[in-house]
């Protein structure tokens, strides 16, 4: 572990909160500027917690066969908490911020032996040195980050040793400690959450990036992240001064969730995760919710934490794994074919009139939404072969609808196979040839309309060829033997 490694971890754990046990009040100093807590023994609980930490674990160099080992196993099962705050968010932070880790009674003995251990051994380099005169065991990482065990339950780490003495007096009731009524403190609504954080004084910050322009609005910042059920639960509170600053940071933010919702049509996952946030305000508070399924979050995490290279890799791999199993369509533009059953149905969103209606065989009624880029899909009963879509778009003479068709493989990645805008003199089904296509999912992107922001759809049938398999691949012809010369 290098000095940078533990400043990032301090990093990631600060920013917002309302907190969850144990957080605990005494090890905070009164004139802190940022706090966050990690309540291990809850993430250790959780879904989300597990897959994290496995993934953790597996992204570690791999010690078998090594004469010197950290069992990560016995580190983890002895951290019960973690808690960081800051005394400053100048350039100064780095050297005024404190971590602090709640360990069972192993932890120190544990660390103390593998250190022991790294010395022993003449062929290793250790980037801890022990220093003396302390009035606790303390080590010096990478020659700047101090570790100290005041307790054999408790480890403190900051860059600058005088923070951990001030530390430890806070612990022990010899410095002030904040107050229970600190802004910087919420709490209500804590159960649930494994890790929680905040920040004030935010309006003041200087030298903010443009894409956080947003927090200056904003005089304090609350997070809570948590699990309930099968599904991660998010909270993101900005609290402002005023009623006017209120308001306008409402509309920004749903702006940007407009702006959000419409970049990110060809990603389902992004689209799902976008949708299921809801914003309420006060007047002098913003607050964001978001509950996403766990199973989702850990394909995004997946996604996020895979390296370009092997994520490269990974695509090609499955590209090729995909070509060699998936059907060889050559296309012909044939059209007809057998009406393909859809056992699921679902829209992006909707007026009331809901997507089931373009796929139960009535025409009068239908699926309608308002804005654009709103798209709905279909699951197929089986693998099909797809020739042919037919629309009914309801009232077709009062609008022109841009449309693409698109299939996918799984239902989230999609390829568009046409792109047509609908007619307004042809009553009834209008047929779109699409190239020969098998697919199990296929959804009909609407991305505007000639009159208004209004898309209807009254019937939607696939034709094609069902339960489709695809042809065997011709035997490779072995090229004949040259004659001697």
């Amino acid at each position: 572990m290098t000095a940078r490694s533990l400043l990032l971890a301090a990093t990631l754990l600060s920013g917002p909160a309302v907190f969850a046990t144990p957080f605990d009040t005494t090890q905070v100093a009164e004139d802190t500027k940022w706090l966050a807590h990690l309540d291990m023994d809850r993430l250790k609980s959780s879904t989300l917690g597990q897959f994290l930490i496995e993934s953790i674990k597996s992204a570690m160099p791999k010690q078998e066969g090594a004469a010197i080992s950290l069992n990560q196993d016995a580190v983890i099962a002895e951290l019960h908490s973690i808690t960081a705050y800051g005394l400053s968010f100048d350039e100064t932070a780095q050297n005024q911020s404190v971590l602090i880790l709640k360990t069972g009674p192993k932890a120190q003995s544990i660390i103390d032996g593998y250190l022991a251990s790294i010395e022993a051994s003449p062929e290793a380099q250790s980037p801890f040195k022990m220093l003396t005169g302390k009035s606790f065991p303390t080590y010096l990482i990478g020659g700047e980050v101090h570790m100290a065990f005041p307790r054999k339950d408790l480890i403190v780490i900051s860059k600058d040793f005088a923070q951990v003495e001030r530390s430890m007096n806070v612990i022990e009731g010899r410095a002030p400690r904040i107050s229970k009524k600190s802004p910087l403190l919420a709490p209500s609504s804590a159960q649930g959450f494994f890790f929680v954080a905040s920040a004030n004084g935010l309006d003041n910050l200087k030298d903010i990036p443009p894409q956080a322009r947003i927090l200056q609005k904003a005089t304090g910042l609350q997070l809570a992240l948590g699990e309930a059920g099968n599904k991660v639960i998010t909270r993101l509170s900005l609290t402002t001064a005023d009623a006017e600053s209120s308001n306008q940071l409402r509309r920004i933010i749903d702006g940007m969730i407009a702006l959000v919702s419409l970049a990110q049509v060809e990603n389902e996952s992004l689209n799902r995760l976008t949708q299921s946030i809801t914003v309420e305000d006060t007047e002098t508070n913003v607050t964001l919710n978001l509950s996403y399924p766990v199973d989702d979050i850990k394909k995004l995490l997946v996604a996020a934490m895979a390296p370009k290279s092997q994520s490269a890799s990974a695509s090609g791999n499955r590209s090729s794994s995909s070509s060699a199993s998936a059907p060889v369509i050559e296309v012909n533009d044939a059209v007809g074919g057998s009406v393909l059953k859809v056992v699921n149905v679902d829209a992006r969103g909707d007026n009331g009139n809901l997507a089931r209606n373009a796929t139960d065989g009535d025409p009068a009624t239908y699926w309608g939404v308002v804005g654009r880029q709103q798209w709905i899909r279909c699951e197929l009963e089986s693998l099909s072969l797809v020739r042919e879509v037919k629309i009914t778009w309801y009232k077709p003479s009062e609008r022109a609808t841009r449309f693409s068709v698109q299939s996918s493989n799984d239902g989230v990645q999609w390829k568009t196979l046409v792109s047509r805008t609908s007619s307004t003199t042809i009553e009834g089904s209008e047929s779109y040839n699409i190239p020969d296509t098998a697919t199990r999912w296929v959804r009909i992107l609407c991305t505007g309309t000639s009159s208004n922001p209004l898309t209807t759809i009254s019937e939607l049938t696939f034709l094609g060829e069902p339960r489709y398999t695809a042809p065997a691949p011709a035997a490779a012809v072995e090229a004949p033997t040259p004659p001697a010369k």
